[in-house]
C-alpha cells in the first residue's frame, strides 16, 4: 500500500479533503464554519486572520461530495469523463492561469475561504496532470466510500481496506448466493 509521504501532494490533498466526512464513524470535520476554517489553516490554504462563513462551508461540503462522486467513478473505466457535479460545483470559484518557470499553473485567483476551495480546485488540474488523478478512487462499500490512492500496476484496486470492505462486501455475496440454499 502506498504510504502517504509517498502520493503526489496534489493527490495526497484531494484524498485528505474528501475523507474529511467519515461516513461509517458518522463523523465530518466541517460540521462547522471553524471546523472546516481549521482543516483548511492546517493544509496551509487559509491565513490565520481570514473567517470562514456558513455560505462558504456549504460550498465545501458540495464539493468534498462532488468529488467523491467524481472518485466513485473511477472505479468503471467505460465511465463518462465528465463529472458535472464538480463542473457546477466549481463554476464560480476563482481560479487563474499563471505561468511560472516550469511551465503553466492554475491557482486561486483570490484569498479567503473561496481561494482555499479554488486552490483545492487546482490540485484536481495538477493531479489530472501529473497522472494521480484516475489513481484516486472512492470506496464503493456500504456507508463507507472513503478516498484511497489506486497504487497497484493495473489500477483495479476496488477497495479502502479488503480486511475490512473488501470482506464486508466478498460476505455478503456469499451469503445472497447461499440464502435460497
Amino acid at each position: 500500500m502506498v504510504q502517504a509521504a509517498q502520493l503526489p501532494r496534489s493527490a495526497e490533498l484531494i484524498r485528505g479533503f474528501v475523507n474529511t466526512r467519515d461516513i461509517e464513524a458518522g463523523t465530518d470535520e466541517f460540521a462547522s464554519p471553524s471546523g472546516l476554517a481549521g482543516w483548511l489553516r492546517s493544509h496551509d490554504l487559509l491565513a490565520d486572520s481570514a473567517r470562514v462563513s456558513e455560505r462558504d462551508r456549504q460550498l465545501a461540503i458540495a464539493l468534498r461530495e462532488a468529488l467523491r462522486q467524481a472518485l466513485l467513478a473511477h472505479h468503471d473505466s467505460d465511465a463518462e469523463p465528465a463529472a458535472p457535479d464538480l463542473e457546477i460545483v466549481t463554476r464560480d470559484l476563482p481560479l487563474r492561469l499563471t505561468f511560472p518557470p516550469g511551465g503553466p499553473r492554475l491557482e486561486a485567483a483570490e484569498s479567503g475561504a473561496r481561494g482555499a476551495l479554488a486552490s483545492i480546485v487546482a490540485e484536481v488540474h495538477q493531479s489530472v496532470s501529473e497522472g494521480s488523478w484516475s489513481r484516486l478512487k472512492a470506496c464503493p462499500g456500504d456507508a463507507c466510500a472513503w478516498a484511497f490512492y489506486d497504487a497497484s500496476k493495473n489500477r483495479s484496486r476496488t477497495w479502502c481496506s479488503m480486511q475490512v470492505c473488501g470482506n464486508r462486501s466478498k460476505t455478503r455475496t456469499f451469503r445472497e448466493r447461499h440464502a435460497g440454499g
